[in-house]
């Protein structure tokens, strides 16, 4: 910007110098078009003497200056009781694109309309002034700039978009980029993610915009599990880190096995009976080996244990270290621990499926003890 802003002044001397007689206006037009790129901004009246044929514009030209400026109150006065009669029907486009720029921001539907209705015809081209003495974009931005005024989100984001295919075409990189954020602002904003991460055996949460932390523990390993898959259904024993079983409740070891393994008891008894040294010592290590996987397979007096039973008590197991992790998230995070009261499931599956969804970044770095 510095270059061309040094560039422009060199110009001017140059026009001068050699008595061109539109030197100076065309050093306006080219300092003119530099404001939407961030370029110095200069009296108006350095640009628009009184003598001007276009010093009825003089309102508009200044609003321009102002919102180029950042002062829309000073805009919107300089506007106040602007005649857009006065806008000239055949003209370069500098002025349409110039009142484009400056009722998008402060003018009235009507004004907004008006313009629009200029620079519709010419759609797909450019604003260029004279033999190039300045630019001011492809017409489709200001187009767009007037849509997104008058609440057309559709038509602006279609005319931003053709306004970055015509800048590349043209290699005006600055103003394709104006476009881009144009169109990109377009977009509505992705809702915040809360967030709840394991980061070095600490439970970080973010909720609402408000943080709190908690140290390690299993209840708050199964939360973060089931946020990780909203709405889908999680077994409790892939919770405690089991292969969830089959459906129904049928014996962990049915009849057949149980005979076979207490025939191999029986030889195991008769064995150890008859041997001593490591032969004996064998045999009653596998034997009491075999007792326990019995004990774990049966109930009380002996019966045996249903896979049901299994399941049962890894639902209490799983529901009641859930329930302590909440209270703990309680005491630290109110609104996060309602919120998940609410949307978390327990059961043989558990869930969190939430009337109201939320979006979660999650990540761990350690794992319960």
């Amino acid at each position: 910007m510095e270059e061309a802003t040094a560039a422009s002044a060199e110009a001017l001397e140059l026009g001068r110098a050699i008595g061109l007689p539109d030197a100076d206006g065309v050093f306006s037009t080219l300092r003119g078009s530099l404001w939407a790129l961030g370029g110095p901004l200069s009296p108006i009246a350095d640009f628009l003497p009184a003598a001007d044929p276009l010093w009825p514009m003089y309102p508009l030209m200044e609003a321009w200056h102002h919102v180029s400026s950042g002062d829309r109150a000073a805009a919107a006065a300089a506007i106040r009781g602007f005649s857009m009669r006065v806008l000239p029907d055949a003209y370069d486009l500098e002025i349409a694109a110039a009142a484009a720029v400056v009722f998008s921001a402060v003018g009235s539907t009507e004004q907004r309309e008006s313009v629009h209705r200029m620079l519709a015809p010419h759609s797909g081209l450019h604003v260029v002034v004279g033999g190039c003495a300045a630019y001011h974009g492809a017409v489709d931005h200001h187009l767009g700039t007037l849509e997104v005024a008058l609440g057309r989100t559709a038509a602006a984001t279609e005319h931003f978009t053709n306004a970055i295919a015509q800048h590349d075409r043209l290699g005006t990189a600055a103003w394709a980029e104006l476009s881009a954020t144009a169109l990109e602002q377009l977009r509505p904003a992705e809702p915040p993610r809360d967030a709840f991460r394991l980061v070095d055996s600490v439970w970080r949460f973010t909720f609402d915009g408000r943080e709190a932390h908690l140290p390690d523990s299993k209840g708050l390993g199964d939360i973060a599990t089931l946020l990780a898959v909203p709405g889908r259904p999680v077994h409790v024993f892939t919770l405690l880190g089991r292969e969830a079983p089959a459906t129904g409740a049928d014996p962990v070891l049915d009849r057949r096995a149980v005979a076979d393994y207490r025939r191999r008891l029986a030889e195991l008894d008769a064995e150890i009976a008859e041997s001593d040294g490591d032969n004996a010592e064998r045999a009653s290590a596998e034997r009491e080996a075999l007792i326990a996987e019995l004990r774990a397979a049966t109930g009380l007096g002996g019966r045996a244990r249903r896979l049901g039973d299994e399941t049962e008590r890894a639902r209490k197991t799983v529901t009641a270290r859930i329930r302590d992790a909440l209270r703990r998230i309680e005491r630290v995070h109110p609104e996060l621990a309602s919120h998940l009261r609410e949307g978390v499931h327990t059961g043989t599956t558990c869930s969190y499926a939430p009337d109201t969804p939320r979006r979660w970044t999650g990540s761990t770095s350690g794992v319960a003890d």
